[in-house]
């Protein structure tokens, strides 16, 4: 009782109403915490009693001492300009772990990858060597493996579902993902990313987060493949099999097919739209073939204008914690790098070029363009992303001039909204135009996403990734 009464009246004192009031233990907490944890050389506690008092008011100490750490933000010198721009990468690091991963559609995701790239002829031997060397068992069934991680450890009390009592048919793999990458960078979370699971005794592990073992088989296995085998692959005279441009190439084929399959899914009881993918775009001009857009699909006077990025932030960026560091001390290139400059572009040409490609295209009419950009880059789901990346492109946007064209706010679309939405597209596609005029209710600050998703209660059904998880089933579940 004591020990609730002297915290409470902290937490009393911070409160300023019952939607106003200090978060303590948040998922950013625990993980900085754990790897934390996980990089000291702090002995192992015999005999551990959680049900002490005193070791309850340790740890909650040790709370509030992360959560000041995790939270301080260097003051601004004198002329340094705040804004919502500047604040972005200092607080990046946090708002990105807020973001969650679907438990369906992100191994699903990563299913396709090592699919398509078992089938790439650079990289099939080098997948198969990796996976059998690293992980002793195939991608495919790393996939279901992984997926019966998150979903299948089904505890008597809910409560203790992280607690895995492991099989000796899968401890090897519990093994090689509750390993210590070893790092004083704190901050970038190495250890924890790379192996999610923390090995308490013999045959039981600890799931520090279900997030991070779902990126696995996605995210962190793009990461992973290349500095733990592509990277060291080398030929006999000492250079790379295959260099990261090359390497990133493929990465970023294997998403526009995904993003090909998904949009055309999405729309694929649309008689009457007008759909225009990648190189159905290409028109030939003076100095060669140039690509007008990535995707283009029209209703009408209604269009959808797209870039499709798989561009990525590295870790040195994302967390430096400054908007130099953050842009790598050229702004307008990370804009272009993420599309928003070929975006302006395909918008200032449509008039003149789309009517090649679009026989129909409304040239004489008043018509609406939504301009999206597709990303593979879960940073820009973070909630100031659309706000900076609305600026740039206004900034790009104010010569144009066109009475008879209103160009929407800038959509920032992830990978993973387009999938949550794919089978709600696919029975009303015809709602896209409304999602898209809601999503850009206050252009002044365009929420993420996935937001405006919610608060239309749009729902997945995971129908069409269900199909593969009951051939892995039926393949791997020998029970």
């Amino acid at each position: 009782d004591g020990l609730y009464q002297r915290y409470s009246k902290v937490a009393d004192y911070y409160t300023v109403n019952k939607n106003d009031y200090p978060l303590i233990f948040i998922r950013q907490t625990c993980i900085y915490a754990l790897e934390e944890i996980i990089q000291s050389d702090l002995a192992v506690i015999e005999d551990f009693k959680m049900a002490r008092v005193e070791v309850w008011d340790s740890i909650f100490k040790y709370i509030l001492a992360v959560n000041t750490s995790i939270t301080e933000i260097e003051n601004a010198e004198n002329g340094d300009l705040i804004n919502f721009e500047t604040l972005n990468p200092k607080m990046l690091p946090l708002n990105e772990l807020n973001i969650s991963a679907d438990p369906i559609y992100t191994p699903y995701r990563g299913y396709r990858l090592l699919e398509y790239l078992s089938k790439n002829e650079d990289l099939k031997e080098e997948l198969v060597k990796y996976f059998e060397s690293t992980y002793s068992v195939t991608y495919d069934y790393f996939v279901y493996e992984t997926l019966g991680m998150y979903l299948a450890n089904k505890s008597e009390n809910s409560q203790l579902d992280f607690y895995y009592i492991v099989t000796s048919r899968s401890t090897g793999l519990f093994e090689k993902l509750s390993q210590v990458h070893k790092s004083t960078d704190i901050p970038k979370l190495l250890s924890i990313k790379k192996y999610p699971f923390y090995k308490s005794n013999d045959n039981t592990y600890i799931l520090t987060d279900n997030t991070l073992l779902l990126e696995k088989t996605y995210t962190q296995f793009i990461n992973d493949f290349w500095f733990d085998w592509i990277k060291k692959s080398t030929s006999a005279d000492g250079k790379y099999k295959i260099d990261i441009k090359k390497y990133k190439s493929i990465i970023g084929y294997f998403f526009e097919s995904y993003v090909r399959e998904t949009i055309q899914h999405s729309f694929s009881k649309a008689k009457y739209y007008t759909i225009k993918l990648f190189e159905d775009l290409k028109i030939a001009k003076k100095g060669g073939v140039v690509e007008l857009a990535d995707l283009y699909i029209r209703d009408n006077t209604k269009i959808i204008l797209g870039q499709v990025k798989a561009t990525s932030i590295y870790d040195n960026e994302k967390y430096g914690g400054s908007i130099d560091t953050f842009y790598k001390n050229d702004r307008n290139k990370f804009f272009d790098s993420f599309g928003v400059d070929q975006l302006v572009s395909s918008i200032m040409q449509l008039d003149d070029d789309m009517p090649k490609i679009d026989a129909n295209f409304p040239s004489n009419k008043a018509y609406r363009v939504y301009p999206i950009i597709i990303v593979n880059e879960k940073a820009l789901q973070t909630p100031l992303m659309g706000k900076i990346f609305q600026d740039r492109f206004l900034e790009l946007m104010k010569e144009y001039k066109n009475s008879k064209t209103h160009i929407f706010p800038l959509s920032i679309i992830h990978i993973g909204d387009l999938e949550s939405i794919q089978d709600y597209l696919f029975d009303k596609y015809k709602e896209v135009w409304d999602l898209l005029k809601f999503h850009c209710r206050n252009p002044h600050f365009m929420p993420p996403f996935y937001n405006s998703i919610n608060r239309k209660d749009i729902r997945e059904n995971y129908e069409r990734s269900m199909v593969l998880y009951e051939d892995l089933i039926d393949k791997h579940n020998t029970t």
